[in-house]
């Protein structure tokens, strides 16, 4: 009975989903750790531009204490009515602002997820791979893989942990791998051959 070499495309799919949603579950739960309200409270303008959640509520208590003066004294219904308005604007500030703030927070997350939805319905369907003579391009790194018995063209991003991959003379691993004779390869490592000496140069010994 032969031995299977690498992974079929299917369990190599489901294995790389089942990590992503991993990765994605443990983000959002990082981002989603402390509260909200003491996060939002602090003025930073990569997350929440020009608006500062301190002066809105300020302006809320403007708001409230002009309201209360306004019924006080007994006021025109168009002093009112603008104090009103004026609570009314600064609390769509406030709501407004932050939804943006949450969108941003979970941008890059719900762009991952998006991914993720598309790998799975990708898994369903048959998978072509890129020709092993494909030129090399800097948009994308590809890594001679194994895959349903086959040696085929991969690339570096989608290779999954039980991948067997075949390093191609002076090519750095593209990930931690661990070679035949059972010695581990870092990532950005060369491995390391053993010496092989030529004949021609060397003579050859009975």
């Amino acid at each position: 009975m032969e031995t299977e070499l690498g992974l079929s495309t299917s369990e190599a799919f489901s294995r790389l989903c089942s990590t992503l949603e991993s990765e994605i579950a443990k983000e959002r739960e990082r981002l989603s750790v402390g509260r909200f309200a003491l996060r939002f409270l602090a003025h930073d303008a990569l997350t929440t531009g020009s608006f500062c959640l301190t002066f809105a509520i300020a302006l809320c208590i403007c708001s409230g204490i002009l309201i209360f003066d306004s019924l006080s004294r007994e006021c025109a219904l168009l002093h009112i009515t603008a104090s009103l308005l004026f609570l009314a604007v600064t609390l769509s500030n406030i709501y407004l602002s932050s939804r943006v703030y949450h969108m941003q927070r979970f941008a890059a997350v719900n762009k991952a997820t998006n991914i993720l939805n598309s790998l799975k319905l990708a898994s369903q369907e048959e998978y072509d791979y890129e020709h092993l003579c494909a030129p090399t391009s800097d948009a994308i790194s590809l890594q001679y893989t194994y895959r349903d018995q086959k040696l085929v063209n991969v690339p570096c991003l989608l290779l999954v942990e039980g991948d067997v991959i075949e390093l191609r003379a002076g090519q750095l691993a593209p990930s931690r791998c661990i070679s035949e004779q059972g010695e581990f390869i870092d990532l950005g490592d060369m491995p390391q051959y053993p010496q092989m000496i030529c004949p021609e140069t060397h003579g050859v010994c009975f």
